[in-house]
Formats: structure tokens, sequence, C-alpha cells
């Protein structure tokens, strides 16, 4: 596992290097972490002024010295590190960057707003809208307390979910071996027009158990080929049906009391509408969430490498 950690010495680039260290999961089956910095070129005429030999030195040492903390926690904790510094655009450098070879990003983010550009923060919004690897957003310093990684997978009908599926079940050493599984799947209440007609279909009403009795059946067609994928890999996981209207806010609530270490969803990918960056489920349990989220785009299983 190669992973890409983007650093500028922020709380929440902290948060991330932390969160790398206290899961020895992480540490251990990672092959390599990449500390990449990137810098705003400065103007061309500072070149012309300083010199390029003189420009290219202060880039150097701005890098080395923001780097640093971050190599040395990590190292200490017998990881392996390479330092990257790069010039450019934030979010453009690190996707790219990540696409030269990563298997994943760790990176920080911050805020609890609907509004996609607070939502995670400008570079981290970038890099997760141009990003081709899964990227695993990390909120604060309080969610890396060493413990047993419990992950909580969101589970749909939809690609996006088999994309998120797929990356659980194919990097399972990734989460190390004492990790547990968690399936969450949300049903909406049944819409008030269709209780008022199945109730006049029927002489006596429509009980509150035949309305649990149909969310039970919607969550088992959901349910029945995730388990499949599961039992081919020799994977155990709970299941929980959540009853929602909302279900980013479902599941992010499932999360906090689940107490889980770790949840995983599915987005849509690559897009140019960042209002459909991604999708509306997996947004609005970004805004909400306060456990690491791990976001698998539909075209993180393209390339092989």
């Amino acid at each position: 596992m190669k992973i890409l950690l983007p650093y500028d010495g922020s709380p929440g680039s902290r948060a991330a290097v932390e969160f790398v260290v206290a899961r020895s999961a992480l540490a251990v089956d990672a092959q390599e972490v990449t500390l990449v910095f990137v810098q705003e070129p400065l103007p061309a005429r500072a070149s012309v002024f300083f010199g390029r030999a003189s420009v290219l030195d202060v880039y150097s040492k701005v890098a080395a010295k923001t780097l640093a903390p971050a190599v040395k926690r990590l190292e200490g904790a017998g990881v392996h590190v390479r330092r990257l510094s790069l010039l450019g655009h934030a979010a453009d450098r690190i996707a790219r960057a990540a696409a030269e070879g990563s298997d994943l990003i760790v990176m920080g983010s911050h805020g609890r707003s609907p509004v996609l550009s607070t939502l995670l923060g400008s570079v981290a919004s970038g890099v997760v809208a141009r990003a081709q690897v899964p990227v695993l957003l990390v909120r604060s310093a309080r969610s890396t307390r060493p413990a047993s990684l419990r992950i909580g997978l969101a589970v749909d009908a939809s690609r996006y979910s088999a994309a998120a599926l797929r990356f659980v079940s194919e990097r399972r050493a990734f989460f190390g071996p004492r990790a547990s599984l968690h399936l969450a799947h949300v049903v909406g209440p049944l819409p008030v027009p269709l209780r008022i007609a199945l109730a006049r279909a029927r002489r006596g009403g429509f009980s509150a158990a035949e309305s649990k009795a149909l969310q039970r059946r919607a969550f088992e067609r959901v349910l029945a080929p995730v388990r499949r994928v599961l039992s081919g890999v020799d994977l155990r996981a709970s299941e929980d049906l959540l009853v929602s209207d909302i279900p980013g806010d479902a599941l992010a609530e499932w999360a906090v009391r689940e107490r889980l270490g770790l949840l995983v969803l599915g987005t849509h990918g690559r897009t140019a509408l960042r209002a459909a960056l991604l999708g509306s489920v997996a947004m609005r349990t970004a805004a909400r969430c306060t456990v690491p989220l791990l976001l698998v785009p539909t075209g993180a299983f393209d390339r092989r490498r």
C-alpha cells in the first residue's frame, strides 16, 4: 500500500499524520508514505531579481522545514517516508502526484457545512474532485487515538457502493488483522401516498409491522449480493438497517453511535460539477460526519499496477 499524505503543518494535516501513526494497521501495511508539500510559485520577476538558484533554494528550505515534524513523527513510528515538494495549484498537483502510483490519499479536512466549498476545505474538496484513487479524510485529532479499527461500510444497490465494497474486500490487509466490519443500509420510510394507497387496498388498514416488513425486504435485496461478495473473501460483518428520509444524517449518526474508526462510502468520482462531486448522500454524510471518512471513487479500480 502506497499512501500519499499532503502536509502543510496545519491542524488537519497533523491529524492525518497522527491517524497513520495511531492506526498500526495503516503503518504496518504501508510500503511507503509520501509526504507532499505544495507551494504557490513566486512571481516570475522574483527569479529574475534574485536568480533562479536562489529562488529554488528558498522553495527547498521552506519545504524541508515544513515537512520535518511529520517526517520525524512517521519515521519514529517505523514508517518509510518519502518527501515530495511541488509548485503550483495544491489540489491539482496532489491529485496528479497520487495518480503516479499511490493507492490512497490521506489528508486533513475541516468544516461541518453543507456548502461544498467550505465542507472539506478548498484543497481537500479540490483533491476529491480530481482524485482517481480513494481519499481518506481526517477531520480532527480526536479521531486518531489508537484502537482496533471498526470499519463502517454504507451499502446500497449502486455501482458507487460496489466500488467501496470492492476496496474493503480487496484491501482487507490494509485495515489490519483485528479490524471488524459493520454494514449499514438506509431505507426510507414508506411515503404517505403509498401508505394510504396500501391501506385503502386492504381491509383493516396497513399496520406498522407490515411497513417494517417492506423495509426489511428492501434491506435484504441490497444486502444479499453484499453477503455473497464478503463470503467469497471469508469476511464477516454485522448489519444495521437504518430508517430515515435523510440517509447522510442517518449514516453520520450511526458512525458515532457505533464508535466507528472509519466510515467508507462510494462516490461518483471525477466530475466538473462540484454540486454533484460526491453525490447527495456522500456529500451530506461528509458534512455531518465527525469520524474519518474514506471516499472511494468508481474509477479507483480502472488502473491496474
